[in-house]
């Protein structure tokens, strides 16, 4: 039988979306002290620089079991000027201005169907950017309107910086994983999660950490790793992303890294 692990993994994963208010804040909480990519920030959220053409902002935790879970979205411009949104967090007014100031959106991707709870408020605030589904949100949210599903290979309009792969193989759900070239940046989901080991105590502290998602290395939710049944096409995906050899790890969920990042993916996805 199949563990619900403590981070979102396969519990989560197929939630009707007019359920994900289980595992979500339709209001953000008050403004906290918080981690973002590893720097403490406190107030409201804001774009913040990853690398060359390249923005973080963390958004207001989600609630999952009961416990605030850290949330994080990517921003990259493009050789356009356009501007390309990975996973994007709950809209406050100051975040559509700050990014208003950079460039107009155009492109908006998501990592895996569980990262759609605030498409619809982006889609409404820039109806002229494209939306585009990693494998399985199509589907699950059919209110939505897709100009693609996201594949193996990068769109012309952003394949000049970013690179991309699915990680095929669960029964449950695919993640694709993308390569910023310009910062030679790995962003990813919830395919690695990597919290500190100050940031939850108590049982959920044993949990994570059972899991593999506390400490330096973090790895994937156990639940969802043995979803994996057919790990071939995972470790093609794995040995592309190898081949990158990212210099930086951006996080969805937990703690960022800002250089040296290869040994850390490989040991992370190891499992596969």
């Amino acid at each position: 039988m199949l563990r619900p692990s403590f981070a979102p993994g396969l519990l989560a994963v197929e939630l009707p979306y007019r359920l994900d208010a289980f595992i979500s804040h339709e209001h953000p909480p008050a403004p906290t002290v918080r981690r973002s990519c590893g720097v403490f920030v406190t107030g409201a959220r804001r774009l913040e620089p990853f690398g060359p053409s390249l923005y973080s902002a963390s958004g207001a935790p989600v609630s999952f079991l009961g416990v605030p879970y850290p949330t994080r979205m990517a921003l990259a411009q493009l050789p356009s000027g356009a501007i390309w949104v990975w996973s994007p967090i709950q809209l406050t007014d100051q975040l559509a201005t700050e990014i208003d100031a950079i460039g107009p959106v155009q492109e908006i991707v998501t990592p895996n169907k569980l990262h759609h709870l605030f498409l619809r408020q982006w889609q409404e605030r820039w109806p002229g950017a494209r939306l585009h589904a990693p494998p399985g949100l199509i589907r699950k949210r059919p209110d939505l309107q897709f100009c693609s599903e996201i594949g193996d290979e990068p769109l012309p309009i952003w394949k000049e910086d970013i690179e991309q792969v699915v990680f095929r193989g669960s029964f449950t759900m695919e993640e694709v994983a993308f390569f910023h070239r310009p910062s030679r940046t790995l962003i990813i989901g919830d395919l690695i999660q990597r919290f500190p080991e100050d940031s939850i105590s108590g049982w959920r502290r044993t949990l994570m950490r059972w899991d593999g998602l506390m400490g330096d290395r973090g790895s994937t939710p156990r639940d969802w790793r043995l979803t994996f049944l057919r790990r071939g096409s995972a470790r093609r995906a794995r040995a592309k992303v190898e081949v990158w050899h990212p210099e930086r790890l951006l996080l969805a969920h937990g703690e960022c890294v800002r250089e040296g990042a290869s040994s850390l993916i490989t040991a992370a996805l190891a499992w596969i």
